[in-house]
């Protein structure tokens, strides 16, 4: 078996089990989805000869998501377009407040949108916006673009960044493939130092983000 080592590996092992489960519920048996078999296969290629940290699991559903055609937009603004490099900048009347990563919107919002949008009965619901800092978009830009997960694999991160990229993720990911992340919230905790912190940060804002969303499009029906 070319790949007997992933179960020498209890990190690699359940990146695999996680992998799996997505991609079997979100694939059609008898599709031609070459890309995403092409993306399955490199990444248990790279589990076989390599012990994962969580930041691996979030290189991968990052460029799932690029292959479902939903791919985050993390370089401007949604809505005004915006160019989101050096996003710390102040817009006027809104100095004090970040970006916004939306789920519904699929990606980045800035302040000034984020307000009109607020203020708009007819706008995008805000209800799945999460802070979006500097830091935290520079190391997602660039775990988008990298084809190897080993450019995640190498990247040094701080707990509260892993914090922000599972929130930020899983709220999205819970969005648009409209199905619980149960497995990935397991494999996180088990891959992280902090497990109780995340597994509660993530878990329960994106079920609180997802209903509240649902809430609000049944009451406007």
């Amino acid at each position: 078996d070319a790949r007997s080592l992933l179960r020498l590996n209890w990190r690699a092992s359940a990146c695999t089990l996680y992998l799996c489960e997505l991609l079997a519920r979100i694939t059609v048996p008898g599709t031609n989805q070459a890309g995403i078999f092409s993306l399955a296969v490199s990444s248990l290629d790279f589990l076989c000869t390599n012990t994962p940290g969580v930041s691996f699991l979030f290189w991968f559903e990052l460029h799932l998501a690029d292959l479902l055609g939903f791919s985050p937009v993390l370089d401007n603004c949604v809505a005004c377009r915006r160019p989101s490099s050096g996003n710390s900048a102040p817009v006027q009347g809104d100095a004090d407040r970040l970006w916004t990563f939306s789920a519904t919107r699929g990606g980045l919002v800035c302040p000034l949108c984020a307000r009109d949008s607020e203020s708009d009965p007819s706008g995008y619901s805000t209800d799945s916006s999460v802070p979006a800092t500097p830091d935290v978009l520079a190391i997602l830009r660039r775990w988008q673009t990298s084809d190897s997960p080993r450019a995640a694999q190498n990247t040094r991160c701080s707990a509260n960044q892993f914090l922000a990229f599972q929130r930020l993720l899983g709220i999205f990911l819970g969005f648009h493939l409209d199905i619980a992340l149960t497995g990935r919230r397991i494999v996180v905790a088990m891959l992280s130092k902090d497990s109780t912190a995340l597994v509660f940060d993530s878990d329960a804002s994106a079920a609180e983000h997802q209903n509240k969303h649902y809430n609000k499009g049944d009451q406007k029906a």
